[in-house]
């Protein structure tokens, strides 16, 4: 996956997905969501979501990452 200029947000599904952001002055805030089991972020990518119910580790990158969870429940 690729981003354009401004803020991009990539969900990360498959173990194979990439995820490529530029690192121009207009590449905004980018973030990847994942559920995946361990994620590290790529380089460009500020932030990281992970989801589900499952344990994940999340890795940053050299930027000021920003790191959040989420749980998914069913009702």
């Amino acid at each position: 996956m690729t981003g354009g200029d401004g803020d991009d947000t990539y969900h990360v599904v498959e173990a194979g997905d990439q995820v490529i952001e530029g690192n121009g002055s207009s590449s905004g805030i980018d973030t990847v969501v994942t559920g995946r089991p361990s994620y590290t972020l790529g380089a460009n990518v500020e932030n990281l979501t992970l989801t589900g119910t499952s344990p994940t580790k999340g890795t940053g990158n050299a930027l000021a990452n920003r790191s959040s969870a989420m749980t998914e429940r069913t009702c």
